[in-house]
């Protein structure tokens, strides 16, 4: 049985739909003055990584944006979106409490990277989900790319 859609080209066919080819999930913390030590303890949870306003980069620049908390999700071949935005979910406090203390200190989202190797392809999130995120005060942040050769 030939793969749907053809591996190869096929003159004079376009194939349109199917899953998003790739994605990332990262939860995200930034503002002026945070504390990322504070939202790692509140969290009970360890970031991917932290950039401290005014702290040198590797390039020996001064930072001068915001101070950012990341958590991201490992990128499993096949692994769909929602199961990466869970996987951050099940990574940190499930205390609402904390979390609105977290989202009234700061701006918290969960960043999304989309990538695409054709036109027209798409996903979706479950009610289930959305609910987890709306009980965060989290919004979605999308980037979307197609790496598509044409």
């Amino acid at each position: 049985m030939e793969p749907f859609p053809p591996v190869e080209p096929v003159s004079e066919v376009i194939w349109i739909g199917g899953s998003v080819d790739k994605t990332s999930a990262c939860l995200r913390f930034t503002d002026e003055t945070l504390d990322v030590d504070l939202v790692s303890r509140l969290l009970s949870s360890e970031p991917t990584r932290v950039h401290r306003k005014g702290e040198a980069l590797r390039s020996g620049r001064i930072r001068h944006l915001p101070s950012v908390w990341l958590l991201n999700s490992p990128a499993a071949a096949g692994q769909t979106l929602e199961e990466q935005i869970v996987w951050l979910l099940d990574r940190v406090s499930n205390d609402l409490q904390v979390w609105e203390s977290l989202t009234k200190m700061s701006r918290a989202d969960i960043f999304c990277g989309l990538h695409l190797k054709a036109w027209n392809r798409g996903f979706s999130l479950s009610a289930g989900l959305m609910r987890r995120l709306v009980k965060r005060h989290l919004t979605l942040e999308f980037d979307i790319y197609c790496d598509a050769e044409e």
